[in-house]
């Protein structure tokens, strides 16, 4: 009895969808989407679907602009093909708008592993996420790893210090980065970065080295 249940429910949403395209002013249409809204949702609510179907109802929630859907289906997609990197960056999207932040966190870790071409853009994510969150400790985790290898990391690391009202380590940094430039126009603004955060600290009278 549920099997036939299912079947007409799944031929009312077909049928809907084509009533939809055809329909010849905007307020027909408007009215076929209400419709169609209403059928997906008891689909999706109902679990009228199983593993087979999971993709058309996936993109079916685009459709009828159901981002629950979409967002708990592209998790099972998931579980099939854990390493998907285009379904991952839009699970780690979606749980971001979702504000689902334990989700996101564990599809950035999974994209820092499997996108390795992208490792800058997932790093940055990774800080910019953890600011977001005001987890400043694995931000500043984050830029000191990066800052080993990265003048522009470090340049963040610097202001991040500043921000944190860290003012002397701050200058350091800047300093740092004077030193290791050779432009003139750098490195007299890494230079003024150093004399204002120790004026912002109150250390101007010290040495900047």
């Amino acid at each position: 009895m549920w099997s036939i249940v299912i079947k007409h429910i799944y031929l009312s949403y077909d049928l809907q969808k084509e009533n939809y395209f055809y329909s010849q002013t905007d307020l027909d249409r408007a009215n076929q989407m209400k419709k169609l809204k209403k059928l997906y949702w008891a689909i999706y609510t109902q679990k009228m679907y199983d593993e087979k179907n999971v993709d058309k109802w996936f993109e079916e929630a685009n459709f009828v602009a159901n981002q629950k859907a979409r967002y708990a289906f592209l998790k099972q997609k998931l579980q099939k093909v854990p390493r998907d990197i285009a379904l991952l960056e839009e699970a780690y999207y979606l749980a971001q708008q979702r504000e689902q932040r334990k989700d996101a966190k564990r599809f950035l870790k999974a994209l820092q592993k499997y996108d390795p071409l992208r490792a800058e853009k997932w790093a940055l994510d990774d800080y910019h996420m953890n600011i977001a969150f005001k987890d400043y400790a694995a931000a500043e985790k984050i830029l000191v790893e990066k800052a080993k290898t990265s003048t522009a990391w470090q340049e963040r690391l610097a202001d991040f210090r500043l921000m944190n009202r860290s003012y002397k380590q701050a200058s350091a940094e800047y300093m740092s980065l004077y030193y290791k430039t050779e432009g003139y126009r750098a490195k007299k603004r890494y230079f003024y970065k150093a004399v204002r955060a120790l004026q912002a600290g109150n250390h101007l009278k010290k040495q900047l080295v």
